[in-house]
């Protein structure tokens, strides 16, 4: 990142970066946040607001194809999870993107939709869990 002119704040840090963790996790961060709110955008790399609108497709597509009153599952990774429950909530593609750093290694989430044509809408969709790791003995419990 360093060697971005986007990024200014981590040239002097390049050589950290390798060796410290924490280093990392804000460049991640600070790199994640900015392509979230739009600020950064890389040629032939999907905008945060197309990611949101792909996972809510591919969401109502696997819900669609549950059927009514069905159980379905989906495994997936933190940035869909926190669309889903972003999608949810109603909030913008920077709050989505942020809730991803919070969301745990193998957690789980819960969504119940209520209605024939799963939508996500305020009367058409309901948190019940997020982020659950109950399951989980604390060793197994980890950050992404």
């Amino acid at each position: 990142l360093g060697e971005l002119p986007e990024f200014p704040e981590f040239a002097d840090a390049a050589s950290a970066q390798a060796a410290d963790p924490r280093q990392r996790e804000r460049a991640f961060e600070a790199l994640l946040m900015r392509w979230a709110s739009g600020a950064w955008n890389v040629p032939g790399v999907e905008t945060a607001a197309e990611f949101a609108a792909r996972v809510e497709r591919g969401l109502l597509r696997v819900m669609a194809a549950g059927g009514s009153g069905q159980r379905v599952a989906a495994v997936t990774s933190a940035g869909p999870i926190a669309v889903a429950m972003g999608l949810t909530l109603g909030a913008s593609e920077e709050r989505m993107i942020a809730l991803s750093r919070v969301v745990q290694n193998a957690s789980f989430s819960v969504l119940r939709f209520r209605s024939q044509a799963p939508a996500f809408h305020p009367t058409g969709v309901s948190m019940f869990t997020f982020n659950l790791t109950t399951h989980l003995p604390s060793a197994l419990i980890t950050d992404r």
